[in-house]
């Protein structure tokens, strides 16, 4: 199935780029910029692109390429220093960064068929690296606050990884391969650091962190598993690993420097 998946989406990109090649017709791009050594790089080829880059301030930086048929991106920055990169490769993707702040970084990457991602970043430093290969997969990041950190990848079809950080210093990774995979990350605080892992199909992760400096660690592999940790205090800890189908483990912690251990299989 898998092979069949990516035979297909081979093709269908393949088509997409030999009917750019003869008729590149119909791309769009838009470039506004307010204030002082602001630079903005956009390159696009295939047909019926369309880009839109909106800078504010001072020595903001964007860079957006794409290769396809149909695919959309957006960026808008107001600060300064604020950088963000986005590439597209294939058909319907859609992408969109927003910075308000100063020395945001934003770095984008997808190929494949309708794939979306979407950054919303508000502060300082925040960081947002992402990575999507396949068909219908999402991403969302949202941070507000100071230093926080998001790394994303997905592979697959129809997985999805929302992420919002809220405070400073946090920290979070979200990778998933194969199908129908959720993965949902929310922190709220400082110092905090939430990972998941999936591959397989239908598994479902989420972890919440409200506090500062709490640990989560979620892997899973099989079929329709499913993890959730909640976290409220300072300094827990929580580990849960699942390999196997339709396991089921969830993690609650109220206080301070908790620790937890779950594991499962079949």
């Amino acid at each position: 199935m898998k092979n069949f998946q990516i035979a297909t989406l081979a093709a269908a990109v393949s088509f997409a780029f030999a009917s750019a090649s003869v008729t590149a017709a119909d791309n769009d791009a838009k470039v506004s910029q307010h204030g002082d050594a602001n630079k903005a790089s956009v390159y696009q080829r295939g047909v019926s692109n369309e880009q839109a880059t909106h800078q504010n301030g001072n020595n903001n930086s964007s860079y957006s390429s794409q290769e396809g048929q149909g695919n959309k991106q957006k960026t808008y920055q107001n600060g300064t220093r604020n950088m963000s990169y986005s590439y597209q490769n294939g058909i319907d993707n859609e992408s969109s960064v927003s910075q308000r702040g100063n020395d945001n970084r934003s770095m984008l990457s997808q190929q494949g068929i309708d794939n979306k991602q979407s950054v919303d970043q508000d502060g300082n430093a925040n960081r947002v690296s992402s990575y999507q290969n396949g068909i219908d997969n999402e991403m969302s990041a949202y941070q507000r606050g100071n230093s926080n950190d998001l790394v994303a990848h997905q592979d697959g079809t129809d997985n999805k990884a929302t992420s919002r950080q809220n405070g400073n210093n946090n920290r979070g990774h979200l990778g998933q391969s194969g199908m129908d995979n959720d993965a949902k990350l929310a922190q709220r605080g400082n110092g905090n650091n939430g990972t998941i892992e999936q591959m397989g199909m239908g598994n479902d992760a989420s972890t919440h962190q409200e506090g500062n400096f709490n640990q989560s660690f979620t892997f899973q592999n099989g079929m329709d598993n499913v993890a959730a940790t909640h976290q409220m205090g300072n300094m827990n800890n929580s580990n849960i690993h699942q390999m196997g189908t339709a396991d089921t483990a969830s993690v609650h912690q109220h206080g301070n420097s908790n620790s937890a251990f779950v594991s499962q299989g079949n």
